[in-house]
């Protein structure tokens, strides 16, 4: 059952997204959901070194310039990341704004902010589900090249300049 959470990261999700302890999520997938040009869901699976909580209303995230996710960004504006963990399953919707050309240039990335809309937390409801619960979020595996290029987007995003305020 679905629960509106408010407008801004709880401490779970703070703890995940704020890059206080990367290594504790470091093989955790967040799936981010946008709309392409026929109104179709387009999913992207980002990683958490991808990923910055800025505060506890905006997100950082680091995307591939000429991806789909970057240009259904840009045209329209609407996403959600879907935050699934061991007894965690969270919807953070948000409105996006990309950060100049050139401000995570140094990784190859677009970097986006994303303004959060609304927290929607969800869980079992023990009348009609039982005591179900999630046991983890989606894992990924990777070699050292990519452990490499982790540290490099972790400096990026934090390295990201303040974003003035826009609707």
């Amino acid at each position: 059952m679905s629960t509106m959470a408010g407008t801004q990261l709880t401490d779970a999700l703070w703890l995940r997204l704020s890059g206080a302890r990367p290594e504790a999520f470091s093989q955790l997938v967040v799936p981010l959901c946008t709309v392409d040009q026929t109104g179709w869901p387009h999913v992207a699976l980002v990683s958490y070194s991808e990923l910055r909580a800025r505060d506890r209303g905006r997100i950082d995230v680091l995307l591939y310039p000429a991806s789909g996710t970057s240009a259904n960004l840009r045209q329209r504006h609407h996403c959600t990341l879907l935050v699934f963990d061991k007894d965690l399953a969270a919807y953070v919707k948000a409105v996006a704004h990309e950060y100049p050309e050139n401000a995570a240039a140094s990784v190859g990335r677009a970097a986006f902010e994303l303004r959060i809309h609304q927290v929607v937390i969800d869980a079992a409801h023990r009348q009609h589900e039982g005591d179900a619960y999630i046991t983890s979020g989606v894992l990924f595996a990777a070699g050292a090249p990519f452990q490499a290029a982790r540290r490099q987007m972790r400096a990026a995003l934090a390295a990201l300049p303040h974003m003035d305020d826009r609707s």
